[in-house]
């Protein structure tokens, strides 16, 4: 983290002098020797972003919540998530003293700092949190919550009420801005009905003190999967396990359970609701099997499938439309909604009781041990 004075942006040249001098690895000029080949063009490219200082802390320290999630499909958009987010939090206590800007254990070496990592401004040796904080879905741990000042936030503040809906919202909404644009070397078409493509985003949050809102500091994909190589402090290899059944690993076991059931609800959809082409019914029935094989803490994210008016909103807000794939996927979830409401009689009749309707409009996990 770097402080930008106004003499630093008065021109070109001081500010290419301030990257050369204070930005870790350099600019252009540190890599000149190197600006040729793909690894020196990548770290020429910058991203600059103002440092939010005024955030909640976990106890005295900075806080940084990291969601876990995976994206199966981009057209339609569809995105599983894990209910129970990693929590980093600093190994040295918090300090909004521009003299602290260089203290790499207390604003961005999260949640390992090593020692002599620092500038010992805090003059203090990072230690690890105890006890640690293991992930977001435990009953205690909003209580620990602080403002900047040392105050408790509200007793009333729930996690999963108040502050994860808007976890959901902050990662759907550059995935729906950036996804005309993803680089695919092989079509689905090439690759064929036993291929799943599918993409692990690790995003990262703070959260803002102001409005009670998480700022998304960066997208990590396909990244560190920790498993429980760390398990002292955060232990997730049995959720990455779970997840694997969705994504079709296990080649789908359960399918046998619910064929019929699947076969039943696709030709009334198809013939009373929209007419689909063969391969909306493959995308339909992806949905199904991705669902129905969800284990643990996972859950369907996106589409939203308990608030219509909730997607809706975030397309209006970036003045969007679903895709025409986007509005088949909707249709169908409407169209088991009004099922579940007892609105489709015909369908009840074929299907008195359907698992898949259960199992997609469940709950999603809350708080856990």
């Amino acid at each position: 983290m770097i402080i930008i004075n106004r003499k630093d942006v008065a021109s070109e040249n001081g500010f290419r002098k301030l990257l050369d001098n204070a930005v870790e690895a350099g600019s252009d000029t540190a890599f000149a020797k190197d600006k040729k080949s793909e690894y020196g063009r990548e770290r020429m490219k910058w991203i600059l972003m103002e440092y939010m200082k005024d955030t909640i802390l976990y106890r005295d320290r900075k806080m940084d919540v990291r969601m876990w999630a995976v994206i199966t499909s981009l057209d339609p958009l569809r995105i599983l998530t894990l209910s129970k987010g990693q929590v980093k939090v600093a190994s040295v206590a918090y300090s909004t003293l521009d003299e602290s800007a260089d203290e790499r254990c207390i604003h961005w070496n999260l949640p390992y700092c090593k020692n002599g990592a620092s500038t010992n401004f805090s003059n203090v040796k990072p230690r690890m949190m105890s006890p640690y904080p293991k992930h977001t879905a435990t009953p205690t741990f909003i209580t620990n919550f602080r403002y900047t000042n040392g105050e408790k936030l509200p007793k009333s503040l729930d996690w999963f009420e108040d502050l994860w809906p808007k976890f959901e919202d902050r990662l759907v909404q550059p995935l729906l801005l950036a996804r005309e644009y993803p680089e695919v070397s092989m079509p689905d078409a090439i690759l064929g009905d036993r291929t799943n493509r599918f993409l692990f985003l690790t995003p990262d949050f703070a959260i803002e003190r102001k409005n009670m809102e998480p700022v998304l500091e960066e997208i990590n994909t396909n990244g560190f999967m920790i498993g429980d190589r760390y398990k002292t402090y955060l232990s997730f290899q049995k959720e990455t396990e779970e997840v694997i059944h969705a994504l079709g690993g296990s080649g789908y076991l359960k399918r046998s359970w619910y064929a019929k059931e699947l076969e039943a609800i696709l030709n009334d959809f198809c013939q009373f609701f929209h007419h689909c082409f063969k391969s909306e019914v493959r995308m339909l029935t992806k949905l199904v099997d991705e669902v129905m094989h969800m284990e643990g803490s996972w859950y369907l994210m996106f589409p939203y499938v308990r608030d219509e008016g909730r997607a809706k909103a975030i397309y209006e807000r970036f003045e969007m439309e679903p895709s025409t794939k986007d509005a088949v996927q909707l249709k169908f979830i409407k169209y088991l909604q009004e099922y579940k409401d007892g609105l489709n009689t015909r369908l009840q009749e074929a299907v008195p009781s359907s698992s898949i309707v259960d199992t997609l409009f469940k709950e999603p996990p809350t708080y856990l041990k």
